[in-house]
């Protein structure tokens, strides 16, 4: 083979290290491209889920802000209406007080509806305070005195003896509290013209008895405030003017004739038992108007 001409074989052979430098070279910044791609997308999917989560806390912030809103106006809300509650309860109150204070004027016609039992219970009462007992010791009579019209049914002609001496028999079996003692004497009451058994307390209190038991005047009283309402003390004064327009001697005698023309009307017989009817207090002044003048 010539010196001048080169081998073909070794020419390739050099040649090939160069194409691949050279390709290399072109390979090598492409990769350093595409790594620096895949680094910048690592970067944007990192700085994505740094975002996301951020945008997270930030809901999370804003749905909590929301609840706590949600719930201070809530609150707010039900403050507001239990006030407004309590404003309307106290006008209605005031309203109810106001129409209380204002129902005496309002009421001219004086007339009241009502049953008999609690009329003659007062009236006994008011007649016994005339001939001398205490009220609260007319008040016992006087739940004795209509209890005792309304067991028997019958007219003032005398006729309770009876039930009155029934009556005083039980009274005699009367054990005092806690038994320390028993009742040896039962007395008799002279009241709104009738003699009614009864005992005397520690304090020296006249009581009518009833069933074998005393009859207390706190318990008559409160059934009086049920029976007459507001009324209670327009019907007491009513009352009081007729009995101090007859002497004390006499309104004994007088007492149930005088309950008979104001007493409430009902039907008679059966029917009439336990209704109401009505009681006019412009009668009962009527009449303590034409005692007084007689």
């Amino acid at each position: 083979m010539p010196r001048g001409r080169p081998a073909k074989g070794r020419a390739s052979s050099k040649a090939q290290p160069a194409v691949k430098a050279n390709h290399e070279a072109e390979v090598k910044p492409q990769e350093k491209r595409t790594h620096k791609k895949m680094k910048l997308a690592d970067v944007d999917d990192d700085d994505d889920d740094e975002d996301d989560g951020a945008l997270n806390v930030i809901m999370q912030e804003v749905h909590k802000s929301h609840h706590e809103l949600s719930e201070t106006a809530w609150k707010s809300e039900q403050k507001v209406a239990s006030q407004q509650r309590i404003s309307d309860q106290k006008k209605e109150e005031e309203e109810v007080l106001k129409s209380f204070k204002q129902e005496p004027e309002e009421k001219e016609h004086s007339k009241i509806i009502i049953n008999r039992a609690p009329v003659l219970t007062l009236w006994v009462a008011v007649v016994a305070e005339r001939e001398g007992y205490t009220f609260e010791e007319g008040l016992s009579c006087g739940r004795f005195i209509a209890a005792l019209f309304a067991r028997t049914k019958g007219q003032w002609l005398g006729i309770f003896e009876k039930e009155v001496e029934a009556e005083a028999r039980k009274a005699q079996k009367l054990v005092a509290p806690k038994g320390k003692r028993r009742v040896e004497q039962v007395e008799r009451f002279e009241v709104f013209g009738m003699r009614i058994p009864g005992i005397r307390t520690e304090t020296g209190l006249r009581l009518a008895v009833w069933g074998g038991k005393p009859i207390y005047p706190n318990v008559v009283k409160a059934y009086l405030l049920r029976a007459f309402g507001s009324d209670f003390d327009r019907v007491k004064a009513a009352m009081e003017e007729l009995a101090r327009a007859i002497p004390p001697d006499r309104i004994g005698k007088e007492a149930y004739h005088l309950y008979e023309k104001f007493r409430p009307q009902v039907p008679e017989g059966p029917q009439g038992w336990g209704a109401k009817g009505i009681l006019d207090l412009d009668l009962i002044r009527k009449l303590a108007q034409e005692h007084a003048k007689s």
